[in-house]
């Protein structure tokens, strides 16, 4: 199983992306994760940053739950970033289709690996790059059932990918 840091706009993506975390087998440090970031993100950007670097180069894979408004969020392109410049698998799972705590949807976010440069190719982002997940169901169950059955070929996949950025 790979280890996986999952980037997603927490204020408003965090009901969607506990529900997709939940799918996969997180580490048992998902827990403590949660709550060093509910405190560290409040504080100093650069103490955050160096946070965010720790957590990502331990991991095998980022993972970015695009919401309605993840793309070019500062946070995730420095998470995007911080994997790429670390040859980590990076991949996008649409998550605007699955229900948040009240039972709403959002509308599709756009690509948000679009604001990202490649290291490789000059000139390029990494949307031609990297993969992005969106299930063909628009019912929330269904999207987060098709998700879960395919989160860890995506990841897999994505890990195999990183050396292409």
């Amino acid at each position: 199983m790979r280890e996986v840091f999952f980037s997603f706009e927490y204020d408003k993506d965090f009901c969607r992306a506990a529900k997709i975390r939940n799918a996969f087998e997180v580490t048992a440090n998902d827990d403590i994760y949660d709550s060093e970031w509910k405190t560290i993100r409040t504080k100093d950007p650069e103490e955050a940053k160096a946070w965010l670097r720790e957590q990502i180069e331990l991991r095998d894979c980022l993972v970015v739950l695009i919401g309605e408004t993840t793309a070019n969020n500062p946070w995730i392109n420095f998470e995007i970033e911080t994997a790429r410049d670390f040859g980590k698998g990076i991949v996008g799972i649409y998550i605007n289709e699955l229900e948040d705590q009240d039972g709403n949807v959002t509308a599709r976010g756009h690509n948000p690996f679009r604001f990202v440069n490649s290291t490789h190719f000059e000139g390029k982002t990494l949307s031609d790059k990297i993969n992005r997940f969106e299930s063909s169901y628009v019912v929330s169950k269904a999207v987060y059932n098709d998700i879960k059955d395919h989160l860890e070929e995506i990841v897999e996949e994505a890990v195999i990918q990183a050396p292409n950025y």
